[in-house]
């Protein structure tokens, strides 16, 4: 199905009725096929096929569409963004959807969307805009628009985000998102963004925080978290940006 971005899927062959679908976005200048690791290089995000075949769910990742600096990127909300294409990704999501939930019987209470850098900010806006609503959206090395042509969050849904604090593109307390020293427009701070969600999701309990042991080096990530009828929202915050290189190869970007 195309319409400027494509779709590619990994999927069990024979599939049971009413699976839950995770919706896979690469990042800027990325594509489906690196985000699930299968032009021959490592990706974070290739660990939802070894998930699809263990859970028995279906896995899509798109093709954003060339902008004006003919990579491949996704209209995320950002109206300062230069590069980002004009086309509708939310309008695509839609048929990929009605398609799936015809053709491969996906519940369409379960579906949830992943993205990385440009593609959590496109996640962000299937979250805010996509209907029926996502079930949960994970953004990575993401935040939401600051110069924003989407509105903020308005209904509740389940939110994970993680971001480093030395994150080289994309700044943590907000600001201008840099990609080979070229502007990709500005981005509220992620803890600002995590808020707007949380206020979306009507907590009224302040977050908890809790510190995770790293595998490597000694600095601690921190987790902020929260439920509420039902819903979950959790930001972890990673003293290093390291783990964006080496999950992406320095190719999926914002």
């Amino acid at each position: 199905m195309e319409h400027g971005p494509t779709l590619s899927a990994g999927r069990l062959a024979a599939l049971p009725a009413c699976d839950p679908w995770v919706l896979v976005l690469h990042g800027h200048g990325g594509s489906a096929e690196r985000a699930l690791g299968l032009d021959g290089n490592p990706s974070p995000l290739a660990v939802w096929l070894d998930i699809a075949e263990r859970e028995g769910l279906v896995v899509a990742a798109f093709d954003g569409a060339k902008g004006g600096d003919g990579r491949q990127s996704w209209d995320d909300c950002r109206a300062d963004a230069p590069g980002n294409p004009s086309t509708d990704d939310v309008a695509f999501a839609r048929s990929v959807r009605a398609r799936l939930e015809r053709e491969d019987s996906v519940d369409p209470a379960r579906v949830y969307a992943v993205g990385m850098s440009n593609g959590g900010f496109m996640a962000f806006r299937l979250a805010l805009e996509l209907d029926p609503p996502l079930a949960a959206v994970a953004a990575l090395s993401s935040s939401m628009a600051a110069n924003a042509l989407c509105g903020p969050p308005g209904r509740p849904i389940s939110v994970l985000m993680v971001a480093g604090t030395a994150d080289p593109i994309l700044p943590y307390g907000g600001g201008q998102v840099t990609l080979l020293g070229r502007p990709r427009g500005g981005s509220i701070g992620v803890e600002d963004a995590a808020e707007a969600w949380r206020r979306a999701d009507r907590f009224a309990a302040p977050p908890t925080r809790a510190a995770i042991p790293h595998r490597c080096g000694t600095d601690d990530p921190t987790r902020r978290h929260g439920r509420c009828g039902g819903r979950k929202r959790a930001a972890f915050r990673l003293s290093s940006s390291a783990w964006r290189g080496e999950a992406t190869s320095s190719r999926a970007c914002c």
